[in-house]
């Protein structure tokens, strides 16, 4: 077995502020898209089928792996910046992030940008005192990101980005799901089957989800320098962690 100071030190050797930032945006949109690609629109189903037990089976494997991805990657971001020792070094780590985060909008990865977003405006994060210019920017993508009206401002954002490629946050469709599967019952009565009326809105909630997956990104390339700084986020730190490091 690794011994996790070596792993440590070597996950220092490559920092994320000596890669170009649009390299960085690149290969989080290569991961991104390679698990979007992946989820079967059965498997949103059946998620939010059991949503109440909460039951996470092999039929679900590929949107646990995005889940998982997504999580990891935000908690990469705010271990990078909370583990800064000088206040210098987080900022042009934290201003890095910021410039990923808008270039992930650029490239219509919204997922990227969602995770990015909710590390910035961790409580970890907040803690730390940051220019005036960084909180204007954050709390404009935080604005983007509003769970206010069913997210209608990133639901404007996805709808201006379906004619090229795009990648959406699949929290929302699980959210719509939910929402459906409490209003509709699976069964309209006990002489009918099916529901149709449920089924026609669970394929609406997931036609962004189809036409995102149809489309794909040409000339992105992934920066294996960049992969290995991830270091298959091996150190990232939990909240609790966070929380001491940072105070």
């Amino acid at each position: 077995m690794e011994n996790s100071a070596i792993k440590f030190s070597q996950f220092r050797l490559t920092k994320i502020t000596d890669i170009k930032s649009n390299s960085i945006a690149e290969t989080l949109t290569c991961i991104e898209k390679n698990y979007i690609d992946n989820i079967d629109i059965y498997e949103m189903m059946s998620y939010s089928s059991s949503f109440k037990k909460r039951k996470i089976s092999n039929k679900l494997s590929n949107l646990q792996a995005y889940t998982t991805n997504f999580n990891k990657f935000s908690y990469w971001c705010r271990t990078q910046i909370v583990t800064a020792t000088r206040q210098k070094d987080r900022d042009k780590i934290y201003n890095k992030l910021v410039k990923v985060m808008k270039i992930c909008k650029s490239l219509n990865n919204f997922s990227s940008m969602f995770a990015i977003i909710y590390a910035l405006n961790s409580v970890s994060v907040t803690s730390f005192d940051w220019p005036k210019n960084s909180h204007e920017t954050l709390r404009t993508f935080t604005n983007l990101a509003s769970t206010s009206e069913s997210f209608k401002i990133y639901r404007k954002l996805v709808c201006e980005a379906k004619e090229a490629p795009f990648i959406p946050f699949i929290a929302v469709f699980l959210h719509e799901l939910e929402f459906i599967n409490q209003s509709e019952k699976r069964f309209c009565n006990p002489s009918i089957d099916v529901n149709f009326l449920r089924h026609w809105k669970q394929y609406n909630a997931l036609s962004d989800l189809i036409i995102a997956q149809k489309r794909h990104y040409v000339n992105l390339k992934p920066n294996p320098r960049f992969i290995g700084c991830l270091n298959n986020y091996a150190n990232i730190l939990n909240d609790s962690e966070l929380w001491e490091m940072a105070n």
